[in-house]
C-alpha cells in the first residue's frame, strides 16, 4: 500500500462527497423555492395556466438570485471573520509567548540569586 496514493484517493473521495452534498443542498433549496413559488401562485386564482407558470418561474428565479446573493455575503463574511480570528490568535499567541518568556527570565534571575 502506498500512503501517498491512499491520501490522494481519500482527498478525491472527500471532494467528490462534498460535490454531491453541495448538489443535494442546491436541489433541496430549489425544491423549497419552487414550492414557495407554487404557494404564491396559488394565491392568485385569476391567473391563466401560462400566466401562473410564468409567475412561478419568475418567483423561483428571483428567490434563487436572492439566495445566491445571501450565500455570497455569508462567504465573504466568513473570509473576513477568518482573517479577524487569525489576527486575534496571532496576537494572543504573541502575548502568551511573551508572558512565558518573562516567567522564564524571572525564574532564571531568581535561581541565580538563590544558587551561589
Amino acid at each position: 500500500m502506498n500512503p501517498d496514493r491512499d491520501l490522494q484517493i481519500s482527498n478525491e473521495l472527500a471532494l467528490g462527497l462534498n460535490d454531491i452534498m453541495e448538489y443535494l443542498a442546491r436541489q433541496a433549496e430549489l425544491k423549497k423555492v419552487r414550492d414557495a413559488a407554487e404557494t404564491f401562485a396559488d394565491r392568485l386564482p385569476w391567473l391563466t395556466t401560462p400566466e401562473r407558470e410564468a409567475v412561478v418561474e419568475v418567483y423561483t428565479a428571483d428567490r434563487q438570485d436572492v439566495s445566491h446573493e445571501v450565500l455570497l455575503r455569508i462567504a465573504d463574511r466568513t473570509v473576513e471573520l477568518r482573517g479577524e480570528y487569525e489576527a486575534r490568535y496571532q496576537a494572543l499567541r504573541a502575548r502568551l509567548i511573551s508572558a512565558w518568556m518573562i516567567v522564564i527570565a524571572v525564574s532564571v534571575m531568581l535561581t541565580s540569586f538563590v544558587v551561589p
